[in-house]
C-alpha cells in the first residue's frame, strides 16, 4: 500500500512527476509546474485510481481461475451450435463466473471502504478535508481529537453502512442461487 502511494505522489509530483513531464513534452504546457493536489476531486480521482490499480491483482486472479474452470466442452458445445465470442461468453462464461464476479465486487467494496493509508499519505484527508473519508475522519476527529464517542459514532455509522451492503450481497447471492436451481 505505502509503496504504491509513494510510486503515485512521484508519478502526480507537481515538480518532477512523470506525468506532468510526459504531458508538457506532448505539447500540453499549461501542466509545467501543475499540481494535481490542489482540488478535492482531483485529489480524489487519483486516490480512487490508485486504489483500483491496487485491486486489479486480486480481481484479475480470481476471475481468471474462475474462468479457467469453465469446462472446454461447455464451449465447443456452443461453437458447433453456431455461437460467435460474445454469445458463448454470455451463455457458458457469465453464467459460471457470474457467483465469482459478484464475490470479487463484495470483497472488493468491503476492502476499498476501510482505506486509511493512502488518503492519509497523500493528503490527510486534504486539501480542505475534501478527501476525508469515513476511516480518515474517525481518526482526524475521533483519536487524534480525544473525541473518542466521535471516533465511536463514526464506527457505528461505518458497521451499519457494511451491513446494508453485506445484506444486499447476500440477497442477491440467495436469488442467485433460487434461479440455479429452478
Amino acid at each position: 500500500m505505502l509503496s504504491t502511494t509513494t510510486v503515485f505522489q512521484f508519478l502526480f509530483d507537481q515538480n518532477y512527476g512523470i506525468l506532468n513531464k510526459t504531458l508538457v513534452n506532448l505539447g500540453f504546457t499549461g501542466f509545467t509546474h501543475y499540481d494535481w493536489f490542489t482540488t478535492s476531486f482531483s485529489t480524489l480521482t487519483i486516490i480512487t485510481i490508485m486504489i483500483a490499480w491496487q485491486g486489479i491483482p486480486f480481481a484479475a486472479f480470481t476471475l481468471y481461475a474462475g474462468m479457467v474452470a469453465v469446462p472446454g466442452d461447455l464451449y465447443e458445445a456452443a461453437s458447433i451450435d453456431g455461437a460467435r465470442a460474445f454469445q458463448a461468453f454470455r451463455s457458458v462464461t457469465w453464467p459460471a463466473i457470474r457467483s465469482i464476479f459478484m464475490l470479487t465486487v463484495f470483497l472488493e467494496v468491503l476492502w476499498d471502504f476501510k482505506v486509511f493509508t493512502q488518503i492519509w499519505v497523500i493528503r490527510q484527508g486534504g486539501p480542505d478535508s475534501g478527501s476525508t473519508t469515513l476511516s480518515v475522519l474517525q481518526y482526524l476527529d475521533g483519536i487524534a481529537g480525544n473525541h473518542y464517542g466521535v471516533a465511536a459514532s463514526v464506527s457505528v455509522v461505518m458497521i451499519l453502512i457494511l451491513a446494508v451492503i453485506t445484506a444486499q450481497y447476500m440477497r442477491m447471492l440467495v436469488r442467485s442461487q433460487e434461479v440455479d436451481l429452478t
